[in-house]
Order: C-alpha cells, then sequence, then structure tokens
C-alpha cells in the first residue's frame, strides 16, 4: 500500500494506492482520518473512487498506470468563457511596490515555480503556462517578463521545456493582449 498527503491550508487530499486484497483496511484507515482530520463541525467531504479530482489551481487525473497533476490556473475557465477573470490572483504590473522591477519579476517566477511544483510532466507545466497567460495579461504584464522568467527558469532547473516555451508563451501573450486590449 502507498499513501501520498497533500495539505494546502484547510484543503486535504489522501491518495491511496493499494491492491483489492487491502479494501477492508483501506475503508478503516480513511473512516479514521475523516473523522478525526477536524474538530467538529468541520469535516472532510469524500472524493469517492473518481478518475480525477480538482485541488488548489490544478487537477489530478488517475489512469490505470499513472497519476496525472496538472496546473491550471483558476480564472483560466472563467476567461475561456466570459473574457474576463473571476478575481484577481497577482499583483498588478502597476501596484505600488518599493522595487519594482524585482517585485513583478518574482511575481511571475514564483507563478512558474508553483507550476513546477505542481505539474507531473514537461506537458502539463506548459500546459500550466499557457493557463497563466490571460492572468497575466489581464494584469499588465509584458510577454517580455514571461520570457526573461522562462529562460531564467531553464538555467535553474536545466529542463528545457521552459527555454522551448518561451517563445510560444510570448507570441500566445502578444496574441492575448491584441484581442484584450486591441493593441
Amino acid at each position: 500500500m502507498h499513501v501520498m498527503f497533500k495539505r494546502y491550508a484547510d484543503d486535504c487530499r489522501a491518495v491511496i494506492l493499494h491492491t483489492p486484497n487491502m479494501n477492508d483496511a483501506v475503508a478503516k484507515y480513511l473512516h479514521a482520518y475523516k473523522h478525526t482530520c477536524y474538530s467538529k463541525p468541520c469535516e472532510l467531504e469524500d472524493e469517492g473512487d473518481q478518475p480525477s479530482f480538482d485541488f488548489l489551481q490544478g487537477m489530478f487525473v488517475f489512469t490505470p498506470t499513472a497519476c496525472i497533476a496538472r496546473y491550471e490556473s483558476k480564472n483560466f475557465t472563467h476567461f475561456a468563457s466570459t473574457g474576463r477573470p473571476r478575481f484577481r490572483s497577482m499583483q498588478h504590473y502597476h501596484s505600488y511596490c518599493t522595487s519594482p522591477s524585482n517585485m513583478r519579476y518574482s511575481t511571475v517566477a514564483g507563478k512558474l515555480s508553483e507550476i513546477d511544483s505542481f505539474s507531473s510532466s514537461d506537458v502539463c507545466r506548459a500546459a500550466g503556462v499557457l493557463s497563466l497567460i490571460p492572468d497575466l495579461v489581464h494584469l499588465m504584464y509584458p510577454p517580455s517578463l514571461l520570457s526573461k522568467a522562462l529562460y531564467v527558469r531553464t538555467q535553474h532547473t536545466a529542463n528545457p521545456v521552459w527555454a522551448i516555451m518561451a517563445p510560444f508563451a510570448h507570441r500566445y501573450m502578444q496574441l492575448q493582449y491584441k484581442c484584450y486590449y486591441g493593441q
């Protein structure tokens, strides 16, 4: 049996991989965990044996041979259907701060780190970057800042996917600017 926990603030997930002969033991374990994790009146909601579930800014998808973790900006689906964000998820590019260039770069670099940590593959990393672009455009971040952060991420991780993504992300961001602002 293999158990993995992820916890963030009040969200927690237990992923349990086991053989069929362990069903009873797993059921007892989950029952005990569900009823002792939080103080009353709070309680855990059971996802059941679903093939996928949302968690934080992403989705876990289970197949018979793998668990795929995909980062997706919380605004992405809402942007796709309405053309507008649901809420601000990052600092606006023109927000006041004592060191604007460092803060702006750190905001984008932090999101790339979040995408990298959450994603289970390079394809998922690339999709995560693309899902972040509408947020960056809405908050007025320039494409050149994303490109810089992608190239620096390549140097820090030695993973070429970030550099491969840079020209595509830059162009997609320019297209988003044209659609969103008519520029």
